[in-house]
């Protein structure tokens, strides 16, 4: 009997055609009829050493991870989220593992085996998260969730579970991000850049 939901396999939809105004060849990997979304552009989602990488589509009828080989053009469902945040989709390559947020919960999933499980859950109170990011070496992760008229940016420690938060304030706090090769945080607080 074929998989379906998580685990579920589907055929390559990839075509090549010649760009009507350049000629340049074009290799389209998904299907227009459906939507795919890559994760914002901070997560990392490309493996290094695979002809593989994650994004988000509703080809199984709602928004999941996939994962999409593009060599081969086949793809694998990698969830059975209730309500997928696709910008939050995040490789943690290194351990085999990758984190999204389903609704209010937070889920960090092997990519061979697809085991999740749930290692945060929003307080109750919070009535948006977003932005989400991990380090490299997936030792802590940030969000910003926004509480009445509060935003919080959000320190997890992955290893022992607990939050911190780390700036708040009434202005909006949007696209938290690990500076690349250090521990310093870059976000946009307001129209503003903040290290």
């Amino acid at each position: 009997a074929a998989v379906e939901g998580k685990g579920q396999k589907f055929d390559s939809e990839a075509i090549r055609y010649a760009d009507r105004a350049t000629e340049n060849l074009v290799y389209r990997l998904t299907n227009p009829e459906n939507t795919s979304l890559f994760p914002a552009p901070s997560n990392p989602n490309v493996f290094r050493k695979r002809d593989e990488f994650l994004f988000s589509s509703d080809r199984s009828g709602s928004l999941q991870v996939h994962l999409l080989h593009w060599k081969k053009g086949d793809t694998r469902q990698m969830t059975d989220a209730d309500k997928l945040d696709p910008d939050s989709v995040t490789l943690a390559e290194r351990n085999g593992a990758f984190y999204y947020w389903d609704d209010h919960k937070l889920v960090r999933a092997a990519v061979n085996n697809l085991r999740g499980r749930t290692i945060y859950e929003l307080p109750d109170g919070v009535s948006d998260r977003v932005g989400f990011s991990v380090t490299r070496e997936e030792s802590a992760a940030l969000w910003v969730q926004r509480t009445g008229g509060s935003n919080q940016l959000i320190l997890l420690d992955l290893a022992g579970g607990a939050t911190r938060t780390l700036l708040e304030t009434s202005e909006p706090i949007e696209d938290p991000q690990w500076r690349p090769g250090r521990r310093d945080i870059l976000c946009r607080i307001g129209s503003r850049i903040a290290l």
